[in-house]
C-alpha cells in the first residue's frame, strides 16, 4: 500500500488537509470544504468524476464536465459568499477512522493515506512477513549499556522460534558497546555500533526494525537521584528533559511494531513518560504498562522497574500484559552465589567511616540504614551503577570478625540472574556500572514472551 502524487504536480498545490474518513449510515464517507477548493476550480454546481484506488488506498477527484458528481455548497447567511463542499458516501472505501492526506490542486484532489497512517500499514505488514516466516525479525536497541536488555530479546524471540537479527546498537559509552559485540550472542558482524547519546544521533542512520528495545537515563527519576542532585521533578535532570525527543524522533525513523521500554518505578508517574505514551498513542500504538519486583523475577536482588510494551494497533488484539508468570527461583540465598574471597584479601574492609556514617544519617533522620549480607540472605536490596564507590547504603558482606566486602562481579551477576559472560574482560569497576544499570533478566524475557506469544496468536487468528 503506497500513497503517492507526481511531484510535477505539486507546484499547482493550493492546500493540504489532514482528515480521515468516517463511518456514516453504514457507509464510509469523504467531507471536504473550504475556500481553497474553489481557488482550484471546484465551485459549487461544478461536475466532477472521483475514482478510488483500493491498492493505494487514494481517492481522486478532477474536474469532469461528464462526471458523475456534482460540488454541493453552503451560503452564509451575512456575506453571500457561498463555500464548496465535496461529500461522497461510499461503501467500498478504506474503514472508517483511517487518517488521510487531502492536496488540493487546480482541477484535481487526490486523498492519500495519511504519512503516519502509511507506517502504521507498513510496520503491521512486517511484522506479519516475519510471523509467516518470509523474513527475520529485525532489533534495535536504544541506551543498550553492555546488553542485558537486549540478550533477553533476542534470547526470547529464538525460544519462541522467531528468527531474529539485531541492526544496531546506540549508547552512549563505548565502552559498553565494545563489550557487548564481544560478549554478547544478540550482536553479530553485521550489527552496528553507533556511540552517543540518542539526541544526538541522527535518525537517518539507524535502519528500519520490528522491535526496538530503550531504557532510558533513569537518575532523573529515581528517588536517589533527585535527592542526590536537589531535583524538584526528574525533567529538570538534563539526561531526563532531552532523551525524550531523541526518542521520538527515532521511534518515527525506524519505525518499529513493538517497543519495550524499561525504567525505575518512579518514571510511570513522570511527565516525560506520559508525553511519549501520548504520542504513541497518536502514532497509531497500543501501550500496556507493568510493574515488576524480584520476586516476580525470582531474583535475589529486589529490583522494582516500571515497564511499557507499546505494540502497534492492527496487531495487539491478542497481546496483554496481564497475569505474566513469576520466575522461578534460580538461587535461594546468598550462600548459593557465595564467591571464595580469601580471608586476607584486600577485599575486606573494616569501613569504619561508613559505620560512623550510618550513625551521624540516623540522627539526622536520613532514614538511610546499612544493607549486611550474609549466606543465608534470601534478599538484597538494589545494587546500582556506582556500586564500587562503596558508599553506605550499599549491600555489603559481613565477617563475624566485623570486616565487610562488597560483592564480586560474579555475585552481582548472579542475584540479577544475568549471564557473567556479558561482562566479561571489563574491569571490576566497569562490569559493576553494566551490571548496576541493568534490567533483571527474567523480567525482560517474560515480557518479550508475552509479545511473541501474543503476535504467534494473531498470525493464527488471521490466518484462520
Amino acid at each position: 500500500m503506497t500513497a503517492m502524487i507526481n511531484p510535477s504536480l505539486l507546484t499547482r498545490v493550493k492546500s493540504y488537509i489532514y482528515t480521515q474518513i468516517q463511518e456514516h449510515r453504514n457507509s464510509k464517507r469523504v467531507w471536504l470544504q473550504g475556500r481553497k477548493l474553489a481557488e482550484a476550480g471546484f465551485v459549487k454546481g461544478a461536475t466532477i468524476s472521483k475514482h478510488w484506488d483500493a491498492q493505494r488506498c487514494q481517492l481522486t477527484f478532477r474536474l469532469d464536465e461528464k462526471g458523475e458528481k456534482v460540488v454541493s455548497g453552503r451560503a452564509n447567511k451575512t456575506t453571500g459568499d457561498v463555500t464548496p463542499i465535496i461529500d461522497l458516501l461510499d461503501k467500498d472505501l478504506a474503514p472508517a477512522g483511517t487518517r488521510l492526506r487531502v492536496t488540493i490542486m487546480k482541477g484535481l484532489v487526490v486523498c492519500t493515506l495519511h504519512h503516519e497512517e502509511q507506517k502504521k500499514w507498513d510496520r503491521e505488514q512486517r511484522i506479519m512477513e516475519v510471523m509467516q516466516g518470509k523474513r527475520p525479525m529485525k532489533e534495535g536497541s536504544l541506551c543498550t549499556g553492555v546488553g542485558v536488555s537486549t540478550f533477553g530479546v533476542h534470547q526470547s524471540l529464538k525460544q519462541q522460534g522467531i528468527i531474529s537479527q539485531l541492526e544496531w546498537v546506540v549508547d552512549v559509552e563505548q565502552t559498553y558497546l565494545e563489550a557487548a559485540a564481544r560478549n554478547n550472542p544478540a550482536l553479530n558482524d553485521d550489527t552496528q555500533l553507533i556511540v552517543g547519546s540518542i539526541e544526538e544521533v541522527e535518525p537517518e542512520l539507524l535502519s528500519t526494525v520490528d522491535v526496538l528495545s530503550v531504557s532510558l537515563p533513569c537518575t532523573g527519576f529515581s528517588l536517589a537521584g533527585r535527592a542526590k542532585l536537589g531535583l524538584k521533578f526528574g525533567e529538570a535532570h538534563p539526561e531526563a528533559a532531552t532523551a525524550v525527543f531523541g526518542l521520538m524522533q527515532i521511534v518515527k525513523q525506524t519505525n518499529p511494531g513493538v517497543i519495550l521500554s524499561e525504567n525505575v518505578k518512579q518514571a510511570k508517574d513522570s511527565a516525560t513518560y506520559h508525553l511519549i505514551i501520548s504520542e504513541l498513542e497518536r502514532l497509531g500504538y497500543t501501550v500496556k504498562e507493568t510493574i515488576l519486583d524480584g520476586a516476580d523475577a525470582g531474583t535475589i536482588e529486589d529490583r522494582t522497574r516500571y515497564f511499557f510494551v507499546a505494540v502497534s494497533n492492527g496487531l495487539s488484539e491478542a497481546f496483554d500484559l496481564d497475569n505474566l508468570p513469576t520466575q522461578e527461583r534460580v538461587y535461594d540465598r546468598m550462600a548459593d552465589v557465595m564467591d571464595e574471597v580469601p580471608y586476607d584479601s584486600s577485599m575486606w574492609k573494616a569501613n569504619d567511616h561508613l559505620n560512623e556514617k550510618a550513625i551521624r544519617d540516623k540522627a539526622a533522620g536520613k532514614g538511610f540504614e546499612r544493607q549486611f549480607i550474609t549466606a543465608v540472605s534470601t534478599k538484597v536490596g538494589v545494587i546500582g551503577r556506582h556500586y564500587m564507590k562503596g558508599r553506605s547504603t550499599e549491600p555489603f558482606w559481613k565477617r563475624e570478625d566485623g570486616m565487610e566486602r562488597l560483592m564480586t562481579v560474579s555475585e552481582h551477576a548472579k542475584v540479577k540472574l544475568i549471564p557473567e559472560k556479558l561482562v566479561d574482560g571489563l574491569s571490576a569497576t566497569v562490569a559493576h556500572q553494566g551490571l548496576g544499570q541493568s534490567v533483571l533478566l527474567p523480567h525482560i524475557t517474560a515480557i518479550m514472551d508475552r509479545v511473541a506469544e501474543g503476535l504467534l496468536k494473531f498470525n493464527r487468528m488471521t490466518l484462520a
